[in-house]
C-alpha cells in the first residue's frame, strides 16, 4: 500500500467530523496538562524527580491548563458534531472547525512549551489560543442563527458561558502582563461557576436523560425539567457573584440549594439502574459528583460562617470533587461515548475502559481525602492521586485517539 496514501486517507478521516480533529487536540492536551501536573507534585513531595520550577506559579497554571486550556476542545468537539442536530441545521464545514482546532492546539502547545522558557513565550501562545478560541464561539453563533426556529434552550446557556470562558482566558493573560491578583481570582471564580459547571449542567441535563431512556428501556418521556436547569444556572452565578463581593453567609444556601436539585436528578434519572450499563453508568457517576461537591462545599461553607479563622473544613476536597469527580469523570464517559457512536461502533465499554474508570475515582478520592482525613500524609496522597490520574488519561488517550483515523 502507497504510505502516501495511507497518510492522506488517515488525515481525510482525521478531518471529516469536527469531534475528531478537536478531541483528538483535547486528549493530548489532557495527557500533557496532568502529565506535567504529576511530575510537578511528585518532585515536590516525593522527591521522585529533579524539581523543574515554572516561570508561572504552578497553581496558577494548572488552574488554567485544567480550566480553559483544555475544556474547550471537547466542547467544540461536541457542540459542532451534536449541536446541528439539536439544531436541525447543517454542521460546520472543514474551513470553519479546522482553524479552530489548529490556533487553540498550537497555542496551547506554546503555552505548555513557554512555562519553562518565557513568560512572554506563555503570553503569546495564550493569544494564539484565544484566537481559537474566539473562531469557536463564532462558529457556535453562526449554527444558533442558521435556524430562528430551533430550540436553544441547552445550547444558548452553552455558548454563553464558553464567552464566559474566554474573558476568563484574557483574564489569565491580563494577570499574566500586569501580576495583579484580582485578575487571577476573576479567572478561578469565572471559569467553575460561570463556565465550568453551566457548560457541564447543561449538556449533562440534555444528554443523560435521553441516553438513559434509550438503553434502559424506558418508555416514559426523559425528565429533564428546564425550571430546574434555570434554578441551577442562576444558583451558579448567585455563587459567583457572592464569592466575588466576599459574602460568606449566602453562599452555604445557595450550595446547599444546588446539591439537593442534583440529588434530585440523580434520584429521577434513576442512577442505580443505570449500573447494568457501564457506559452509561460512568455518565451518572459522574453527575453524582456534582451533588457530593456542592454538599460538600455547603458544609464547608457554614462551618466557615460559624467558626471564621478557624481553618477551611475541607480546604480544596469540594473543588476537587467538582473538577476530577464531576468535570472529568462526565468528559472521560462523554468522550468515549461519542468516539464510539459517532464512529459506528457499539455503544458498549469494554471491560478495560469500566477498570480505568474505575482506578480514576480511586485517583479522585485520594485527591479528596488528602484534605479530609486527619493524620495522612498529605503529599504522599497528592501526588499519588496525581500519578494515577494521568496515567488513566494516557490509557484513555491510546483507548479513543485511534478511532479518529480510521
Amino acid at each position: 500500500m502507497n504510505p502516501d496514501r495511507s497518510l492522506k486517507r488517515y488525515w481525510a478521516n482525521l478531518v471529516s467530523v469536527p469531534y475528531r480533529v478537536l478531541f483528538l487536540g483535547g486528549m493530548t492536551q489532557l495527557v500533557l496538562a496532568t502529565g506535567w501536573w504529576a511530575y510537578d507534585l511528585s518532585a515536590r513531595y516525593g522527591g521522585l524527580v529533579p524539581f523543574e520550577h515554572p516561570l508561572v506559579m504552578p497553581v496558577a497554571l494548572h488552574a488554567f491548563l485544567m480550566i480553559d486550556g483544555l475544556m474547550p476542545f471537547f466542547m467544540f468537539g461536541f457542540l459542532f458534531t451534536a449541536g446541528p442536530r439539536w439544531l436541525d441545521v447543517p454542521a460546520p464545514p472543514v474551513r470553519f472547525y479546522f482553524p479552530v482546532a489548529l490556533f487553540m492546539g498550537l497555542g496551547i502547545l506554546i503555552v505548555d512549551a513557554g512555562m519553562l522558557v518565557s513568560v512572554s513565550l506563555v503570553m503569546a501562545g495564550t493569544l494564539i489560543y484565544l484566537l481559537g478560541w474566539g473562531g469557536g464561539l463564532a462558529t457556535t453563533f453562526y449554527l444558533m442563527q442558521a435556524n430562528l426556529n430551533a430550540d436553544r434552550r441547552h445550547i444558548a446557556p452553552i455558548a454563553l458561558a464558553l464567552f464566559m470562558g474566554w474573558l476568563g482566558a484574557l483574564a489569565w493573560l491580563v494577570w499574566l502582563k500586569t501580576g495583579n491578583p484580582v485578575w487571577f481570582r476573576f479567572v478561578r471564580i469565572d471559569g467553575i461557576w460561570l463556565f465550568l459547571l453551566p457548560v457541564f449542567l447543561s449538556v449533562t441535563h440534555r444528554m443523560i436523560p435521553f441516553f438513559s431512556r434509550a438503553v434502559m428501556d424506558d418508555s416514559s418521556p426523559p425528565w429533564r425539567p428546564f425550571w430546574l436547569l434555570w434554578l441551577m444556572l442562576a444558583g451558579l452565578v448567585l455563587h459567583a457573584l457572592f464569592e466575588w463581593i466576599h459574602m460568606p453567609a449566602f453562599l452555604w444556601p445557595d450550595d446547599l440549594g444546588l446539591a439537593i436539585a442534583g440529588g434530585v436528578l440523580c434520584w429521577r434519572w434513576k442512577s442505580v439502574r443505570s449500573f447494568r450499563i457501564k457506559l452509561l453508568a460512568m455518565l451518572h457517576v459522574g453527575f453524582g459528583w456534582f451533588a457530593v461537591g456542592m454538599l460538600f462545599f455547603a458544609i464547608q461553607d457554614w462551618v466557615d460562617l460559624k467558626y471564621p479563622g478557624q481553618g477551611i473544613a475541607f480546604g480544596w476536597a469540594p473543588l476537587h470533587v467538582l473538577t476530577m469527580g464531576f468535570f472529568l469523570s462526565i468528559l472521560l464517559a462523554m468522550v468515549l461515548r461519542v468516539s464510539l457512536g459517532h464512529g459506528g461502533r457499539s455503544l458498549i465499554a469494554s471491560r478495560w475502559s469500566w477498570r480505568v474508570f474505575v482506578l480514576y475515582q480511586l485517583a479522585m478520592v485520594l485527591r479528596v481525602s488528602a484534605d479530609i482525613v486527619q493524620g495522612i500524609p498529605v503529599g504522599d496522597f497528592y501526588f499519588i492521586s496525581a500519578l494515577l490520574a494521568a496515567g488513566c488519561f494516557l490509557i484513555w488517550f491510546f483507548m479513543v485517539t485511534p478511532l479518529y483515523f480510521y
